[in-house]
């Protein structure tokens, strides 16, 4: 009886009763879908449709007649902004039109340089061009124009853009093919106290500290007369220093020339670079200097439509205003 018991279970028994049965789960409503869920779908999907295009596709098309002469229109036309949107699309679109066109391309390029149109040539380097293989092939003809109309006229702000924007461009390199030419260029810049350009040449790349250890005599003689002069070029000196110019070696050249000429307190300032900053804060001191000095010529003697309306000196009431009126312009502390 108790086996059976166990078997069938009591009625009042909760261990042995079998456990209800979970409510079977009805069916839920989905909610209708939303118009922006829709639209974010269907942008999804047309992107995996762009994404799912064959990149040869494009290749073919870049190369069909329609693009070539599509492209080259703009190139003639010099239409920058939509060549570039091409190019952004695919980084190789205009190399089959740049082969095409390369004699006429190149040659554009050429007459930029003469012309120091660096813009054409970053706006060439922003759509591929092949600038290292043009430089390759054209590389004496565009050091003699960097030479004799860029470096020549001073042309800073051109230099500064081909350095920055046309990477396949190496100024150190072009210095050093060009060496003779560029210390004879270096060397007149420093005699004629250029200091602002020589601090621009070292900003291309011009290797100084080898400039002067091969041209030492001759930077020598300039940095000497800077510093016997009753008014020294501290400024280019100190710009000197800060390309590492040898001054231990010249102290041992130039002891004996240093001592009549300056004491040891100028040639210390000279030398050192505590407190000196390169570049346009000095000019920034000359501007202020000049400005203070205008305006106090302005309050101290009278302008020439101010001179026309005086009387004349031989007036004694008229030279009596004009004494006052001089009182009156110049400054306190000054009478």
């Amino acid at each position: 009886r108790r086996l059976e018991a166990m078997q069938v279970g009591r009625p009042g028994d909760a261990s042995c009763q079998a456990p209800a049965p979970e409510p079977a789960a009805g069916p839920t409503e989905e909610a209708p879908p939303q118009p922006q869920a829709e639209g974010a779908a269907s942008a999804r999907e047309l992107l995996r449709r762009l994404a799912r295009l064959d990149r040869s596709a494009l290749e073919l098309h870049f190369r069909s007649r329609v693009f070539l002469d599509f492209a080259g229109g703009l190139l003639a036309k010099r239409s920058f902004v939509s060549l570039r949107s091409i190019v952004e699309v695919h980084p190789g679109a205009l190399e089959v039109c740049f082969v095409e066109n390369r004699a006429t391309l190149e040659g554009s390029i050429i007459d930029a340089f003469l012309l120091r149109d660096v813009a054409f040539v970053v706006d060439m380097c922003s759509l591929s061009f092949p600038m290292g293989s043009f430089f390759a092939r054209h590389q004496a003809e565009v050091d003699s124009m960097l030479l004799s109309c860029w470096l020549q006229h001073k042309s800073w702000a051109e230099l500064g853009a081909l350095r920055s924007e046309v990477r396949q461009w190496n100024f150190p390199a072009f210095f050093e093919r060009n060496r003779g030419r560029t210390d004879d260029f270096a060397i007149v810049t420093i005699e004629n106290g250029y200091w602002y350009d020589v601090n621009n040449l070292a900003q291309l790349g011009f290797d100084f500290r080898s400039f002067f250890d091969r041209r030492f005599e001759e930077v020598s003689r300039a940095v000497l007369g800077f510093i016997e002069t009753s008014r020294p070029h501290f400024v280019l000196l100190r710009e000197l220093s800060a390309l590492s110019f040898p001054w231990a070696r010249f102290m041992e050249a130039h002891r004996h020339r240093l001592g009549p000429a300056k004491d040891d307190d100028f040639l210390h300032f000279v030398i050192s670079l505590e407190g000196f900053e390169i570049g346009s804060k000095v000019y920034g001191v000359v501007e202020q200097t000049c400005r203070l000095y205008h305006s106090m010529a302005s309050q101290l003697f009278p302008s020439p439509a101010e001179m026309s309306q005086r009387p004349l000196p031989d007036d004694e009431g008229g030279a009596e205003e004009a004494e006052a009126s001089a009182e009156e312009r110049s400054p306190p502390g000054l009478g």
